[in-house]
């Protein structure tokens, strides 16, 4: 895309003259960043000004560098191969933990804490939940491990708890 030089009008890549004030000279204005410049790359970010970019196939953005900006997605070989994702699975850019993870994990927490198994049995049903979502965030294993060992010892205290009752 180009933009005139004298009043900022953005036109096509093909207009001679602008539509607006009839200038003939243009400055190109960058994909990526959207700096206006002159010649072939922008000063600010190294784009060319007929740089084609790619879509990420993870979340739709379209991008210029390396990696998308918005998920960390980056394809191997030249941009015209197919793409295959280069991040760790459980890298934290993909599943970064979320509001409802760490309550999971609290009241997990809680539930081992104080014995009281409704807590452990919300925090195991969350993290099941987002695991089966796709979450894999250490704050989902947490709540899921944490809430079965607060379930198992709850249980146990219980048993012990009404054996001390009854032989009292």
């Amino acid at each position: 895309m180009k933009a005139c030089s004298f009043c900022g009008c953005q036109t096509s890549d093909k207009t001679k003259t602008c539509a607006s004030c009839g200038s003939d000279h243009f400055l190109w204005v960058c994909p990526n960043c959207s700096n206006k410049y002159e010649g072939k790359f922008c000063p600010s970010c190294g784009v060319a000004y007929d740089a084609p970019g790619m879509v990420c196939p993870n979340c739709g953005n379209k991008y210029y560098t390396k990696a998308c900006p918005d998920c960390g997605y980056t394809a191997s070989g030249s941009s015209n191969q197919t793409h295959t994702a280069s991040l760790p699975k459980n890298d934290k850019r993909i599943n970064p933990p979320n509001q409802i993870t760490i309550l999971a994990a609290i009241l997990s927490y809680l539930g081992l804490i104080t014995f009281f198994v409704p807590f452990s049995i919300a925090g195991l049903i969350i993290g099941i939940v987002q695991k089966k979502k796709g979450n894999n965030s250490k704050w989902v294993v947490v709540a899921i491990t944490v809430s079965t060992m607060s379930i198992i010892l709850s249980f146990a205290m219980y048993c012990i708890w009404i054996v001390a009752f009854f032989n009292s």
